[in-house]
């Protein structure tokens, strides 16, 4: 019985908080912006870096390197506003990804953007 609840307690878990149960964070660190783009594949900003990332579970995971950002995130304003910086100055940024979170156009999902000096 005690086993019967405990299942139903991680169950009920990993059903409340989704996120927690298959989210994979990666960090691309001391990389520039390639070039960006708006308006293909839905709302937001995409992103290309030059280093790739190790792997990427959406579905245009061939290309490593193509990121976004969606115009729903609650940082969106800011994290495109380094993102432009960084493109228009050609500096180093560091970037974590949700390879488990797919934005617009299949592309893994940009949660963090760190501008270096």
């Amino acid at each position: 019985m005690k086993i019967q609840r405990l299942m139903l307690l991680l169950g009920a878990w990993t059903f409340v908080f989704p996120s927690l149960a298959a989210a994979t964070s990666q960090y691309i660190r001391n990389t520039t912006v390639t070039y960006v783009e708006a308006g293909w594949a839905g709302e937001g900003m995409a992103l290309h870096l030059a280093t790739p990332a190790v792997s990427n579970g959406c579905p245009s995971g061939s290309n490593l390197t193509d990121f976004a950002i969606a115009s729903s995130h609650p940082s969106y304003a800011e994290e495109v506003t380094l993102l432009y910086i960084a493109y228009v100055k050609k500096k180093t940024i560091t970037v974590v990804i949700e390879d488990t979170a797919c934005a617009f156009g299949n592309r893994s999902s940009v949660t963090s953007i760190q501008l270096s000096q």
